[in-house]
């Protein structure tokens, strides 16, 4: 029971005993409607009245002090487990920046390998296992320690999913369409398209500085892509870090 239910509770009680013998009060002596009983009954009456009310306020009083020891008690007992496993969320967090900060030092290099994504046969985009290692599987992995904290902690994750699954569609999604509307030139009633891959059909010198172009288009995109995700698990990894310091200074015992 918060607060505001507190105060409302007291004003209904306080109320009812300052309206009861107000109303009994007026029937008695009005006399509008038949009132059983004279002045001395009814004021023994009104005191077992209160008397009543004021001991269920007492116990109810009682109950709500004994919910919030157990309830406090049931939080320090269980403060050493949420804090495990915010601790292993921060901790894997710190390893997956590690691996972030390695890729985007690769971008340097001229013959940087793939990280996320490639460009396939067919001049598809396809998605490599770093890509599904740092969605789905990242997901996973902070998942199941941060739904045992709070609901803080798990909100931010949550804000922190949404923003993951909305980077393609942001940063990859231009170079993806250039990629496949590209390759609907290629397609020809002089090629067997079925049987050779897309990407070693013919094509006029204009068709390949057009393919380098995408390519170097679609290589900046995977680097935006590789960079704005790293922004993100780094900053869910200091919102995670201050609300675990909030919560040791919250639960000081």
């Amino acid at each position: 029971m918060d607060k505001k239910m507190q105060r409302n509770l007291l004003l209904i009680v306080i109320g009812t005993m300052i309206a009861f013998p107000i109303i009994i009060n007026i029937l008695m002596f009005i006399q509008v409607f038949p009132v059983a009983g004279d002045q001395n009954s009814w004021i023994s009456t009104l005191g077992s009245f209160w008397g009543a009310i004021i001991g269920g306020v007492l116990t109810l009083y009682g109950v709500k002090k004994s919910i919030d020891h157990n309830e406090e008690i049931r939080r320090k007992e269980n403060f050493p487990h949420r804090l495990f496993h915010l601790e292993k969320a921060l901790s894997y967090l710190e390893e997956v920046r590690k691996d972030f900060d390695n890729i985007q030092s690769l971008s340097f290099s001229n013959n940087k390998p793939p990280s996320f994504f490639m460009i396939d046969a067919n001049l598809n985009v396809e998605k490599l296992d770093k890509y599904h290692l740092y969605t789905a599987k990242l997901f996973e992995n902070l998942n199941e320690d941060l739904i045992y904290v709070d609901s803080k902690s798990y909100r931010l994750f949550f804000e922190f999913r949404r923003g993951v699954n909305d980077l393609f569609k942001e940063i990859m999604a231009d170079a993806s369409i250039e990629l496949f509307n590209f390759s609907q030139t290629l397609i020809t009633k002089e090629h067997d398209v079925i049987n050779i891959p897309w990407g070693e059909l013919p094509m006029s010198d204009t068709q390949k500085d057009q393919l380098n172009k995408i390519k170097t288009k679609f290589h900046d995109a995977e680097s935006n892509y590789i960079s704005s995700e790293s922004i993100l698990i780094t900053t869910l990894y200091f919102d995670l870090t201050e609300h675990y310091f909030s919560l040791i200074e919250e639960m000081n015992y």
